[in-house]
């Protein structure tokens, strides 16, 4: 039997991920409805709006790449280091932090460039980064994949530890 990371961590991190991604849903779906239904009549900035798709779609491709490659640097110090299975644990939940919030910045800067020219297009960027935040969501056995912690030291760390915190 597989012993899972410590319940507190993986149900935070998890919380926290569904926070996150229904503010950036919950905020896409309200832009989306105010122009939709023609809000934003004052904010008609549509001799910009093709500077900010392309803006967008750097924005896009920056935040992706950055919080993916600032995420596996932090996951191969974890790994690489001496370090017990609770610290690798902050580690990751550190990295996965950095991730979220650069890529849920992305996605709130797309849908305010949006909802102040109106491009749909613009939109349909903000739709692809929350569901790629969607697909970063963590898991426990996920969790000790990535942080290459065994079952063994995971269960030596949860059986000594009932409160999760070292």
């Amino acid at each position: 039997m597989i012993m899972h990371p410590s319940p507190p961590y993986i149900k935070m991190l998890k919380v926290l991920h569904v926070a996150l991604l229904t503010m950036q849903v919950l905020s896409v779906l309200a832009m989306f409805s105010l122009v939709y239904f023609n809000f934003t009549n004052s904010f008609e900035l549509g001799n910009i709006s093709n500077e900010l798709l392309i803006a967008s779609v750097f924005i896009f491709a920056i935040a992706y790449q950055g919080g993916e490659t600032l995420f596996k640097r932090k996951l191969a110090a974890a790994r690489e280091s001496n370090l017990p299975a609770f610290k690798k644990m902050e580690v990751y939940r550190s990295a996965h932090l950095m991730r979220w919030a650069i890529m849920e910045f992305a996605a709130i800067l797309c849908t305010i460039f949006f909802f102040l020219t109106g491009n749909y297009y613009i939109i349909l960027i903000a739709a692809l980064l929350i569901i790629l935040f969607f697909t970063t969501k963590p898991g426990a056995e996920k969790t000790l994949a990535d942080l290459q912690i065994s079952a063994e030291d995971m269960e030596k760390w949860t059986a000594g530890n009932d409160s999760g915190n070292e």
